[in-house]
């Protein structure tokens, strides 16, 4: 990419600028709905189990939420390139049941996608746990070996390590949310297929980008500063990608083949 990150982070912050009231409107909405699920699970667990509280919140988080963030993305990728629109705006893929699912369908999708690289990259993990785990030698009735104490350290080590290699492994996805929200006629499929073409000549680009906004991302846990480092995080990812997607065609148009799509850079 020709653009740097630090003039991806002054576009970003210029535009937060210039429309910070109505950022701060919808910014505030998400975050509501956020704490809401979070508290309404907080409940569910006093009265049930942890676990069907975890369930309950990741239903929400696929069902509702998810769909509710990416209107908020898509709102932010429209006033980044010039359109003001009503707040309101942000539930845009609850407007239509055809939209809804079409949004679902991506979400679903990327989930299972992260989903099973995660189980993969943990099997190491489970293993050691069959392995070191008493249950086993309890079964077969048996003595616990001292050799499986040594491995504790290890199994931890590897369920960090399986965290990071899905992280790394599945930045791939990273364009496919934003040529979802750009593109209106565009599938589930080819955004995250077109997704992983283009994000080969740009991850790293946006791996430094995301390294330098570390910052912002640490100060955000203090939750007040979400209200101004969401937005402006989510519009430097915005930024990013407008420039990744307009290289992608630019190069698409100096081989100039006719039969590989190319995806709007704007609104």
């Amino acid at each position: 990419m020709t653009v740097s990150g630090s003039a991806i982070k002054i576009e970003a912050r210029n535009i937060l600028k210039n429309n910070y009231s109505t950022a701060f409107v919808t910014t505030v909405t998400v975050l509501a709905v956020w704490y809401i699920f979070n508290y309404l699970c907080s409940i569910l667990e006093i009265f049930t189990t942890a676990v069907l509280a975890d369930i309950l919140l990741v239903v929400l988080c696929v069902v509702l939420f998810a769909p509710l963030l990416l209107g908020y993305l898509r709102y932010l990728w429209r006033m980044s390139s010039g359109v003001t629109d009503n707040p309101i705006a942000i539930f845009y893929y609850f407007s239509y049941p055809k939209l809804y699912f079409k949004c679902l369908s991506l979400i679903i999708t990327l989930s299972l996608r992260i989903g099973l690289c995660y189980l993969i990259f943990l099997l190491p993990y489970f293993v050691l746990q069959v392995i070191t785990g008493t249950w086993i030698y309890e079964t077969l009735d048996i003595t616990v070996p001292l050799w499986t104490l040594s491995f504790s350290n290890i199994i931890t080590v590897l369920h960090y390590v399986a965290t990071v290699a899905t992280v790394f492994s599945c930045l791939k996805y990273y364009l496919a949310p934003i040529i979802f929200v750009a593109d209106e006629k565009i599938d589930t499929a080819e955004a995250i297929h077109m997704s992983k073409v283009i994000s080969k000549k740009t991850m790293l680009d946006f791996i430094f980008l995301c390294f330098s906004i570390l910052g912002w991302a640490v100060l955000s846990i203090l939750v007040l500063p979400l209200i101004y480092t969401l937005p402006y995080m989510f519009l430097a990812y915005l930024k990013h990608c407008s420039y990744a997607v307009e290289d992608f065609n630019n190069d698409i148009s100096k081989i100039n083949y006719d039969d590989i799509p190319t995806f709007v850079a704007g609104a």
